[in-house]
């Protein structure tokens, strides 16, 4: 226990407190169900699960705020966003969501992979002495796309 003066003491709370570890809690069940399923789909997002999630959760849509919070223990600013922009009644399908962040995953790893590559192709043709324009032309991208890349080139050099 605490030990506070005499004249703190109705001031501070002396409550049993219990400490849940969020990975061991499989086998926890909770009264609310709110609290349940945000236990349950952050449990399953650390573990990789998303297939049990998609089986579990697939006909079922949670709270807006509840994804809110699933984001913030999970860490996933995407997915606070995701749920943050769903106006449908204040819900949203967890499936869906998922399904949606994977996607935008995927396309935002081809669009680092394209960039990646352009700036490997216009090292390339720089090392050649080729000006901006040259490089635009040969590779059919705008000039200022291609300018933006050398840009960064030269920061990072």
């Amino acid at each position: 226990m605490l030990e506070l003066p005499d004249y703190l003491e109705d001031l501070v709370s002396d409550h049993k407190m219990n400490l849940i570890q969020l990975r061991d809690s499989e086998n926890l069940q909770f009264k609310n169900k709110d609290v349940q399923t945000i236990f349950e789909v952050s449990r399953l997002i650390y573990e990789k699960e998303y297939g049990k999630i998609t089986s579990i959760y697939k006909e079922q849509n949670l709270t807006n705020e509840l994804g809110i919070v699933i984001g913030a223990i999970t860490g996933s600013q995407k997915l606070i966003n995701y749920t943050a922009s769903e106006k449908e009644g204040g819900q949203f399908n967890m499936c869906t969501a998922l399904d949606e962040l994977v996607e935008s995953g995927r396309i935002k790893g081809i669009e680092q992979g394209q960039e990646k590559l352009l700036t490997e192709m216009i090292k390339k043709k720089l090392a050649k002495n080729k000006t901006p324009d040259t490089i635009a032309d040969e590779l059919e991208t705008d000039l200022s796309v291609i300018q933006n890349i050398i840009d960064k080139i030269e920061k990072s050099a």
